[in-house]
């Protein structure tokens, strides 16, 4: 009969230590995982700039006449879709690619390629690193791009 008492203060006790409050965010430790809700970002833009979001430029060699290579990349009305001009000699190009969603506004860059007349088309992440997308090159009387890097973004369902 004294072991009921017992029974239930040990009952007790457990059922109060299973009933803590749990944060959302686990603390920072060796083997802990912090999760963060991403800020939304409007599929649309409400105002587009007129004015190029990237661009890069350089001389063709050539004697006679003055030539240059360059990129420009414009916003369109679709926050992550950019066209993108590409002028080489009397060669004028347009297309469009599109920017992963990160859950963040695209940062587009352009910056110097590897070879002559060539550049890569790029975009910040959010430690704000310069992330490799397309390769845009012209060689003889072509141009050429090339996807260097594929991402894609992966949206869990679950909490952690």
């Amino acid at each position: 009969m004294k072991q009921k008492p017992v029974y239930l203060a040990l009952f007790l006790f457990l059922v109060s230590c299973g009933n803590q409050q749990q944060d959302d965010t686990k603390t920072a430790g060796k083997d802990s995982v912090t999760t963060v809700a991403p800020p939304s970002v409007t599929k649309e833009r409400t105002i587009v700039n007129k004015e190029p979001a990237a661009q890069y430029s350089e001389k063709v060699p050539d004697e006679l006449n003055d030539w240059k290579f360059a990129v420009k990349l414009y916003e369109t009305k679709n926050t992550f879709t950019y066209t993108v001009k590409i002028e080489y000699q009397e060669l004028r190009e347009t297309e469009t690619i599109n920017f992963p969603d990160f859950g963040m506004m695209p940062e587009p860059q352009v910056i110097k390629g590897k070879e002559p007349q060539s550049c890569i088309i790029g975009f910040l992440d959010k430690n704000k690193t310069f992330k490799e997308y397309i390769l845009v090159q012209a060689k003889g009387d072509r141009l050429k791009m090339t996807t260097l890097q594929h991402y894609s973004v992966y949206k869990s369902e679950t909490k952690l």
